[in-house]
């Protein structure tokens, strides 16, 4: 998925800075901003299924940022710089911009487009508030927003390539199915995020979440269809353990760990992944992945 960066006219007014997270709405907009913005996030196309997150979202005649990080500069003057829905650090805005920074270079994106050589000099200068180069767009004046899903996911498994040998480490595969139809036809693909490979057999398999876990909702805050899927990795590619990766966050330190009721030898673990520290947060996974599983089913029969 590309980052989202469009050419096209400039006409300025007064200049205006609006600074949101992700998710957040944008309150205060000037009407023509607003519908610029509406045309902007129109345009974007859909990825080949259909996927691609939203730009934006309105919502109750409202507009909202939705699933990038980055910046957007209207025709009007505006700048609206969206952040991380999660603090990336406990210093503030600042250090949050410096380790989306050092997130972005192991983005997959970067590599496919044409002006990679200037887009990380114009991302560092917006993110460090010295002003904006010269990209332009159809109904903005300048934008460059990055997906944070692939972002994250990205920089996971850069991390765990990076700071540990043990594994070989397989990203975006193997891919396989779940099942076959009528006439013998694949159906239901499987590719995880991350598997971990030793002596050529599947390990472990991780799937990278750029989701806010909340350890006191139901579930430790796991989503079911994120479970359904985890079971799914770990009983199609025979892992004991799958894990989920989310970043850490204020309110999710400890790592949460499940057994699959019926399955004495499937169990999900959910790591807090701290981007700020990525080899202390590997050295951690791998060290909980290579010990015996040890939660027990309290209603399993005794021999």
């Amino acid at each position: 998925m590309p980052a989202v960066a469009l050419a096209g006219h400039s006409r300025r007014t007064t200049p205006h800075t609006m600074v949101v997270r992700e998710h957040d709405p944008l309150i205060g907009l000037h009407e023509d901003d607003e519908r610029d913005l509406m045309r902007f996030a129109l345009a974007q196309p859909a990825d080949d299924g259909g996927q691609r997150p939203a730009v934006l979202l309105m919502r109750n005649r409202r507009l909202y940022a939705q699933n990038y990080v980055g910046i957007i500069e209207t025709r009007r003057g505006t700048e609206i710089e969206i952040l991380p829905k999660i603090d990336l650090s406990p210093d503030g805005d600042g250090d949050t911009r410096r380790i989306f920074m050092t997130m972005l270079r192991n983005w997959r994106g970067l590599g496919t487009m044409r002006h990679y050589d200037a887009v990380m000099p114009w991302v560092g200068l917006f993110l460090f508030g010295h002003g904006l180069a010269t990209f332009s767009g159809p109904h903005v004046s300048r934008a460059l927003l990055f997906p944070m899903e692939e972002v994250f996911e990205d920089f996971v498994t850069a991390a765990v390539r990076r700071h540990q040998q043990r594994f070989a480490v397989r990203a975006q595969g193997p891919k396989r199915h779940l099942a076959i139809d009528g006439v013998n036809r694949p159906a239901f693909g499987l590719k995880p995020d991350i598997t971990l490979m030793e002596r050529g057999q599947v390990r472990f398999i991780l799937d990278a979440k750029w989701k806010r876990l909340d350890p006191s909702e139901p579930n430790h805050g796991v989503s079911q269809a994120d479970a359904y899927q985890l079971f799914a990795y770990g009983r199609r590619y025979g892992c004991r353990r799958v894990v989920l990766v989310y970043p850490r966050t204020a309110e999710f330190r400890k790592t949460v760990r499940f057994r699959f009721a019926g399955e004495d030898d499937l169990e999900l673990a959910c790591f807090p992944f701290d981007v700020s520290d990525a080899m202390a947060s590997v050295h951690k996974i791998t060290r909980t992945l290579s010990r015996s599983a040890t939660i027990r089913d309290p209603t399993a029969r005794r021999a």
